[in-house]
């Protein structure tokens, strides 16, 4: 059983080192966001690898069991997440520069984009980025820590990796907030699906408000009341709720 779990993650590996081979002749070919879906496909290629390797399985290693939620918590969940991106991109926009910020280059690729290039933004910001970070970041590092150091830190930890793979640092920093608030509803529903759920959403929406309605800075008191909403939902679910242990 060992031998098969070894080449299984073997087989993860080769496709990881392929998928990160790829993302420079994918930067060079003039296909949008096609280096970012290559190094996205590595980061989750890298979490299978690891996964694979498990005792556990693969699914029960990375956290992908049912939520331990109801559909009512998750969807309140999933509010709070875009609630709380959308305040983090008010203060954002105080703080950066138009001409320097990655978020506002982001947006001016996405200007107007539509039919296969909205399609290829959502595939390679969206979709596969919301599944191989998670599945990483909150399916391997997270449930692998919480064990060693207790969840308050497994998601303190995982979020700053998570921060850090954004690489620019204001953009790491508000990403970090972000990946936190996801951990948090990965550890509360004891379910990586969850967070998968959440952050795929969070990054279409960003791009379909790129795409539509590039430029349109929140207000200053509607990200306040969006901030309040965020933590006032996580807070709400956390006293209630009593997640079970996740594995090592």
């Amino acid at each position: 059983m060992s031998t098969r779990r070894n080449a299984l993650a073997l087989a993860f590996a080769s496709l990881a080192v392929g998928a990160l081979l790829a993302v420079g002749p994918l930067a060079n070919s003039g296909v949008p966001f096609g280096d970012t879906l290559g190094f996205e496909i590595f980061l989750g290629m890298l979490a299978l690898a690891f996964a694979a390797r498990s005792p556990l399985g693969v699914a029960a290693r990375l956290g992908l069991g049912p939520s331990g939620l109801s559909r009512g918590k998750l969807a309140l969940l999933a509010l709070g997440t875009l609630a709380l991106s959308y305040a983090l991109d008010g203060v954002y926009r105080l703080i950066e520069q138009p001409d320097s910020g990655v978020l506002f280059q982001f947006e001016s690729q996405l200007a107007g984009a539509r039919g296969s290039a909205l399609a290829l933004a959502l595939l390679s910001i969206a979709l596969v980025p919301g599944i191989a970070e998670e599945l990483l970041c909150r399916g391997v590092l997270q449930r692998g820590l919480q064990a060693r150091c207790g969840p308050i830190a497994a998601i303190a930890l995982a979020s700053a990796f998570f921060g850090a793979l954004h690489v620019d640092p204001i953009h790491s920093v508000f990403a970090g907030i972000l990946g936190f608030y996801l951990g948090a509803i990965a550890y509360l529903a004891g379910s990586v699906r969850a967070s998968i759920g959440c952050h795929i959403a969070n990054n279409a929406a960003a791009v379909l408000g790129a795409a539509i309605h590039p430029g349109v800075a929140p207000m200053p008191a509607a990200s306040l009341a969006a901030a309040v909403f965020s933590l006032g939902v996580l807070g709400w679910i956390w006293r209630h709720h009593r997640p079970s242990a996740s594995p090592s």
